[in-house]
């Protein structure tokens, strides 16, 4: 078991085996995943796998009104005067710079994994009931993959 305050970024007490990973809140152990006070025991996790966050959806909207913009400008190109040309441009680039800026802004590294609820059943079946739960959501890449791979290496280890 983590000491009382392992949320508050203290290190993990001894009693908890093998420490893959601790820093600012996060710790994986041979046993557990703990990520701000929360609590996994690694044996309750499967499916983990990594997901980037999505593109913001201005950016979407803004693909497809600069790809509309620039097909309309090709279509009506030979109807068009040089005003017309410039006034195209100057509409054509609003949604292209807004996809820019859309596109420059940094996605979060997420970790996601199915967790078994401990005696919680589906119905009379007895399956036990699994959750997709988010366990980390990080902008810092080299942080998030430290973890990722302390948590693989715990998980072998709980194998072998």
């Amino acid at each position: 078991m983590l000491e009382s305050g392992a949320g508050t970024g203290r290190e993990p007490s001894a009693a908890v085996g093998v420490v893959y990973f601790a820093s600012q809140g996060v710790y994986v152990t041979d046993r557990l995943f703990v990520c701000a006070g929360r609590k996994v025991a690694l044996v309750r996790l499967t499916n983990v796998h990594t997901l980037r966050s999505p593109v913001p959806g201005i950016a979407v909207s803004a693909a497809i009104a600069t790809g509309a913009v620039a097909i309309v400008l090709v279509v009506a190109g030979s109807l068009l005067d040089t005003a017309g040309w410039i006034g195209g441009l100057v509409v054509l680039a609003v949604p292209a710079l807004v996809l820019c800026a859309g596109l420059a802004r940094r996605r979060s590294y997420e970790l996601w994994a199915d967790v078994t609820s401990p005696n919680i059943t589906e119905d009379d079946t007895g399956t036990p009931v699994v959750s997709r739960v988010l366990l980390l959501r990080s902008d810092d890449a080299e942080r998030y993959h430290q973890i990722c791979r302390a948590l693989v290496r715990a998980k072998e280890h709980g194998r072998s």
